[in-house]
């Protein structure tokens, strides 16, 4: 019968470095499943030590990006932008919060090509369509009767 890998708190830890967090990656550096690694961490409360190793891979892809941006890469600037940036009005949703009711209002980007747009004998700025549509609505917090 096979001698079973005993998973002890040092081999773990040494296992967990440089891994991201990746629960397979650390069962095959210590020789065990994953599920085994599963039960230890639960076991041993480290969902923590987990937690702080992706946190490390995400550090390290911030770094990455920043240097793209750096760089004058567009698609970094736009998820920057759109991510970071949304308090100064980038990104693609818009989200509302009136006390207990929050409305998130996806925005769809629109391309107008002006060269095809001339060609019809338009201008772009006339051909821009809105469509509204009222997706919910918020209770008067005012006290005040609209009808």
């Amino acid at each position: 019968m096979p001698k079973r890998t005993r998973v002890t708190e040092k081999k773990f830890k040494e296992a967990l470095d440089g891994s991201a967090g990746i629960y397979s990656v650390i069962a095959k550096r210590i020789g065990v499943n994953r599920r085994t690694v599963y039960s230890f961490v639960e076991r041993m409360n480290f969902q923590y030590l987990i937690n702080e190793e992706r946190e490390k891979l995400v550090d390290k892809a911030e770094v990455q990006l920043i240097k793209k941006v750096d760089e004058g890469d567009w698609r970094a600037i736009e998820r920057v932008l759109s991510t970071l940036g949304r308090d100064r009005g980038y990104g693609d949703k818009i989200e509302i919060e009136q006390r207990s009711y929050t409305f998130s209002i996806e925005l769809k980007k629109m391309e107008i090509n002006p060269t095809t747009l001339e060609e019809d004998g338009r201008k772009a700025e006339d051909s821009v369509v809105t469509n509204t549509e009222t997706v919910g609505s918020l209770p008067d917090t005012t006290g005040q009767d609209n009808n």
